[in-house]
């Protein structure tokens, strides 16, 4: 039985797609009327919440219980972030966006091992995967891809930038220039996630900040040269 309250591990979290409003709404009222019908998910030997973070914020906004949680025993890291990935993809109401991400960290997970394999380890290959998730090996690459591109931006630019990418408003072209455009200049990318932060889009504003650099060059270039 677990006894302390559950961990929030702030790299496990934000691989979680968030509730819509009003699906945050209907589980808080379904929490109020009924309390907590689906038992937290924890790692045994860490504590660290895997499944129910939205049920246990919302228990700890309302000071309710939570229950028993359920305890699944992991023998690394690794092994329980693949697991929350997994059980992440098995939601019914998953973004395709949000889908095609958790896809590609689960192939980048799988490709990524050297060596010696982990005591106990159970790392599903490509068709494996594939033939899991119902899609084929192709879309598989491509969405390792898409799941690197968007890592890569939200190195650069932040972790906030990710939920916007992957909302289903960006294109897919538009992900990966963003990425190109992070992994040359940091600080270009986070010029771009302050003015999407603000409402205006990926697209546009890739274009108006890339549009600002070339007017600032051109400010300075024209500036004369001091007086010796």
């Amino acid at each position: 039985v677990c006894i302390m309250p559950p961990k929030i591990d702030a790299e496990f979290a934000k691989l979680l797609p968030p509730l819509s409003p009003e699906e945050l709404a209907e589980l808080e009222a379904s929490i109020l009327h009924e309390g907590v019908r689906e038992a937290l998910v924890v790692w045994q030997e860490t504590g660290i919440l895997l499944d129910g973070h939205n049920r246990y914020a919302l228990v700890n906004k309302h000071d309710l219980p939570y229950g028993t949680p359920r305890e699944l025993s992991f023998g690394s890291r690794a092994e329980a972030r693949r697991w929350l990935i997994r059980n992440q993809l098995g939601r019914r109401n998953l973004k395709p966006d949000w889908a095609s991400y958790l896809r590609g960290l689960d192939v980048r997970e799988t490709e990524r091992p050297t060596g010696r394999p982990e005591k106990g380890s159970q790392i599903a290959t490509l068709s494996e995967i594939a033939e899991r998730e119902g899609v084929s090996e192709d879309t598989l690459r491509r969405d390792a891809k898409f799941a690197e591109a968007v890592d890569a931006v939200a190195e650069a630019a932040g972790d906030e930038i990710r939920e916007t990418l992957l909302s289903g408003s960006v294109a897919r072209g538009d992900v990966t220039r963003y990425a190109e455009v992070a992994k040359d200049d940091p600080e270009k990318a986070k010029a771009v996630a302050a003015k999407a932060k603000e409402g205006t889009k990926v697209k546009v504003a890739l274009r108006e900040v890339e549009r600002e650099e070339r007017q600032a060059e051109l400010t300075q270039s024209a500036e004369p040269a001091p007086d010796l």
